[in-house]
């Protein structure tokens, strides 16, 4: 996590964060302007899916994507770059 922090400025903390859902899954952006990092997470025990946009899946953990169906298992997060 630390290493992927470090390769995309857009995660630094001073940059803007919007949540673009609340529920399950959650969803929030971080940009900097030149790069956005969608993270997508499911804090809860159930199994959640969405649709889910990226160019690149950077992490992710106890996920299945398929096109752009995504299944995130309990307590499970996707951290993926867009195409903007």
């Amino acid at each position: 996590m630390i290493k992927i922090r470090k390769a995309h400025q857009c995660l630094n903390a001073s940059n803007n964060q919007q949540f673009l859902e609340t529920g399950y899954p959650a969803v929030y952006e971080r940009t900097d302007g030149k790069e956005t990092i969608r993270v997508y997470f499911n804090p809860s025990d159930k199994t959640v899916t969405g649709e889910c946009e990226y160019k690149e899946i950077l992490y992710s953990q106890n996920v299945k994507i398929v096109g752009k169906k995504l299944t995130l298992n309990g307590q499970s997060f996707v951290i993926a770059k867009l195409n903007r």
